[in-house]
């Protein structure tokens, strides 16, 4: 039997609607044998919002696998997860849309073909202008989730091309949505080794 998650709550900022939770769980274990737990952690946290019990609440998923949870929706609220193990962040709360996505720093920079498929041409070059190395490699991995938490809280995922979404880079070697009308986001930057990115409200 695999021990218990271990649990920390991510401080979110002022910008975060109220009600907003962001979980982190970590387990040493595979993403399979982890996905129960973690489905059962999100809906206590809808339950909590809800007030009504977990054991109440059904968590669906639709064709492409997207989760939904109809008595969430029902009440304004979303919610979204992303797996980085042994890590899995889980955030909820009363908006319309929200994604999130975290990733372990890449170990070595991008190949050619994964560039020109994840960044357009002004980001490309915009990235060939950081130092190479762990700047480059921070901040390709962090543009990533960017692209992927907002795909997600569009509710299209990477069926859409992550080209879609501008990213801007800092010279630390992060990345921020382009995009000034976008809702609101956040960087979860609290791991060592892990980057991440909360889109909400697209």
């Amino acid at each position: 039997m695999n021990p218990a998650p271990q649990v920390q709550t991510l401080q979110l900022d002022a910008s975060m609607p109220d009600g907003m939770q962001c979980l982190l769980l970590t387990q040493d274990a595979p993403r399979p044998e982890l996905r129960p737990h973690v489905h059962r952690t999100l809906l206590e946290m809808l339950a909590g919002h809800l007030g009504a019990p977990a054991s109440e609440l059904e968590l669906l998923f639709t064709e492409s696998g997207k989760p939904r949870c109809p008595q969430a929706e029902a009440a304004g609220l979303s919610f979204s997860f992303s797996y980085a193990p042994p890590h899995v962040c889980i955030v909820t709360g009363p908006a319309s849309s929200i994604g999130v996505d975290i990733e372990r720093v890449i170990a070595e920079e991008p190949a050619w073909n994964l560039l020109e498929h994840v960044f357009t041409e002004q980001e490309l070059q915009q990235w060939l202008r950081l130092p190479a190395g762990e700047v480059r490699r921070r901040a390709f991995t962090t543009a990533w989730t960017v692209k992927e938490a907002t795909l997600k809280a569009r509710g299209t995922g990477l069926a859409d091309s992550p080209q879609s979404v501008g990213v801007i880079f800092t010279a630390d070697g992060l990345a921020a949505p382009a995009d000034a009308g976008l809702g609101g986001w956040q960087g979860l930057n609290s791991i060592p080794g892990v980057v991440g990115t909360l889109i909400f409200n697209v």
